[in-house]
């Protein structure tokens, strides 16, 4: 059977959570990029077409995350085990089309991300970095009509931190990185810094 058959959310989100778990303690361990405030953990997972759609929270990085549901359903979204790791494709959410990074773990296989936050620093704790996960998981469907919801979160999207006696959601701060296919993947990443990605600003 496909590590990705069936259609039970709760088996997803253990497959996730136990997969980056395994990389925190064996490829991530004493990589200085660590937020050791924040844990694995998956948030707003839901089915998004023929994927698990997911935002996913690490010590390292924080990810819109998409895993096909079934193999079937990897080529039918678009995820092929075919697809080459680090290779890119835009998935269409209402808030705009997303670039996706193909990327594959054993346990959980096949699977396309989009970096948000990297690294974790900015966030003080888990629950702050667990709320702007839930915020940023709610924004991806909101279309352009709407747009004019929640300040504090659109100066998060635009790289801002914002002022304290406003903060509704604890925010990160300075723009995000995208982190390099090695640090993503949990691969070593000790030797060289995160690649410069898109930041927050380009998201929407």
């Amino acid at each position: 059977m496909d590590r990705n058959e069936g259609n039970d959310a709760d088996g997803a989100r253990q497959r996730i959570e136990h997969c980056f778990r395994r990389i925190e303690t064996e490829r991530m361990a004493g990589i200085p990029i660590l937020n050791p405030a924040i844990r694995v953990e998956v948030v707003g997972l839901d089915r998004f077409g023929s994927e698990w759609l997911c935002i996913l929270v690490t010590p390292w990085f924080m990810n819109i995350v998409l895993i096909p549901i079934s193999h079937a359903a990897a080529e039918a979204g678009g995820t092929s085990p075919s697809a080459a790791v680090g290779s890119k494709s835009t998935v269409a959410f209402p808030a705009g089309g997303f670039e996706m990074i193909h990327g594959h773990e054993e346990g959980i296989g096949h699977y396309r991300m989009c970096s948000l936050f990297s690294p974790m620093h900015d966030f003080a704790d888990h629950e702050s970095a667990i709320l702007a996960a839930q915020s940023a998981r709610a924004a991806l469907f909101e279309d352009d009509a709407d747009r004019d919801v929640d300040a504090d979160m659109a100066m998060i999207w635009r790289g801002e931190r914002p002022l304290e006696h406003n903060l509704k959601k604890p925010a990160a701060g300075d723009d995000a990185r995208e982190p390099s296919v090695a640090a993503s993947h949990g691969r070593e990443a000790d030797e060289e810094k995160p690649d410069a990605g898109l930041s927050r600003r380009s998201l929407f």
